[in-house]
């Protein structure tokens, strides 16, 4: 494969690669988001994206994610602090 024949096969294949959908937190109340697996090492990186791009939609929220340890993160979206935080998407990847 790519990695494999360019010698780095072995670092991406220890890769952990988690998905979900979350609510996320309001702008400057971010939500807990539990990992299904802990990852083994910090350093993990977060991905967002809105779940909704239907013509319906309201708005278009940007996301911000800090890992929590090992176990999780904070997600929160750019959506007023009206207690209505915005469905997420993400993917976090690390060992």
């Amino acid at each position: 494969d790519y990695y494999a024949s360019r010698g780095l096969g072995d670092v991406y294949k220890r890769q952990i690669i988690q998905r979900g959908v979350s609510i996320s937190g309001s702008l400057r109340y971010p939500a807990a988001i539990s990992l299904p697996i802990p990852f083994t090492q910090p350093g993990f990186v977060i991905t967002t994206a809105f779940d909704s791009a239907l013509g319906s939609a309201n708005d278009c929220p940007a996301f911000a994610a800090t890992a929590i340890g090992l176990t999780g993160f904070y997600l929160m979206s750019s959506r007023a602090s009206d207690g209505n935080g915005a469905g997420a998407n993400w993917i976090a990847i690390g060992k």
